[in-house]
């Protein structure tokens, strides 16, 4: 400042008078404020959530109809690796939970490998009964499986084992005359009952473009089972044969 002497008396700078008080001061004009709006966008960044992106659901396992079958995020790890068909006849469909389009059925006794469970599903791999080349896939309810029986190893026969004493010849004795019988008639018995053949499903889904053995493209979709007689559909309560193809009741 300037005084009616002529003197110029410096303005003191923040430095020198931080300094006389005994404090530690740094300039801040607009930096700081720059400085404060980055840290608190830094922290409201660090404490949002990042959606993560489900993963996949499902992986081609090599089955013909992979590509229609449906699959889950929330699937779980199978409880047996193979597996056998415990129910007369177990129904393989595309969806969980008896959803989605029949692929085939399955009768008891077929060996299967499970792949994945979710809920009271499983699905499994198995051998397509129509076409042994070529493997499919699809959802069953878990209570139509079982664990296959274990395979018996044979055991060798141990060189420990001693042979049992021949048994002493018992004296002769006198034959005597067996006691008269009266005869009678044997009971009749009754005649055995047929066979039940298989109980195949009617109408199935097309798979890859074909249909299995004993059924016929309809419709582009779906393979219905084909037929020369009514006695060939007589296995479903009735089913007739119209045009070469067993019909269910009301088709």
């Amino acid at each position: 400042m300037s005084g009616k002497s002529g003197w110029h008396v410096p303005r003191p700078s923040t430095a020198l008078l931080c300094g006389l008080v005994g404090l530690t001061c740094f300039p801040c004009v607009g930096a700081c404020a720059r400085k404060s709006d980055a840290t608190a966008e830094a922290t409201s960044s660090a404490g949002a959530v990042v959606p993560v992106a489900p993963a996949a659901a499902g992986t081609d396992n090599g089955a013909a109809n992979a590509s229609a079958v449906q699959r889950y995020a929330d699937e779980r790890a199978p409880t047996l690796t193979s597996a056998i068909v415990e129910g007369a006849v177990a129904e393989v469909r595309t969806g969980a939970d008896r959803s989605g389009d029949l692929v085939t059925a399955l009768v008891r006794g077929t060996h299967v490998t499970e792949v994945v469970e979710r809920g009271a599903s499983v699905l499994i791999l198995f051998t397509d009964p129509g076409t042994a080349t070529r493997t499919l896939e699809g959802w069953v309810p878990l209570p139509s499986l079982g664990a296959p029986l274990p395979t018996p190893v044979p055991r060798r026969p141990s060189s420990s084992i001693v042979a049992p004493p021949s048994p002493t010849p018992a004296a002769p004795t006198t034959p005597t005359a067996p006691p008269k019988t009266t005869p009678t008639t044997p009971p009749a018995v009754p005649p055995a009952a047929p066979p039940v053949a298989h109980a195949l499903p009617l109408k199935v889904l097309l798979v890859a473009g074909k249909c299995s053995a004993g059924y016929q493209e309809i419709s582009g979709k779906y393979c219905r089972l084909s037929c020369r007689s009514a006695s060939d559909c007589s296995f479903q309560a009735g089913a007739t044969c119209r045009a070469s193809l067993c019909m269910a009741p009301g088709e």
